[in-house]
């Protein structure tokens, strides 16, 4: 148990922190150039459940 959490304690600190996070995202949505509403994305999820 205790390699199991050390482990997955060291999985998560190699996680970038929010901020970098947040800025890798932005960065790739700008990239793609895709424009997507919160409804269409929705849509789409709903859809790949069913």
């Amino acid at each position: 148990m205790q390699e199991f959490l050390l482990r997955e304690l060291i999985a998560l600190a190699d996680k970038p922190d929010i901020e970098s996070w947040l800025a890798q995202v932005e960065r790739r949505v700008q990239v793609s150039q895709t424009k997507l509403s919160s409804a269409e994305i929705l849509s789409y999820i709903h859809d790949g459940r069913r």
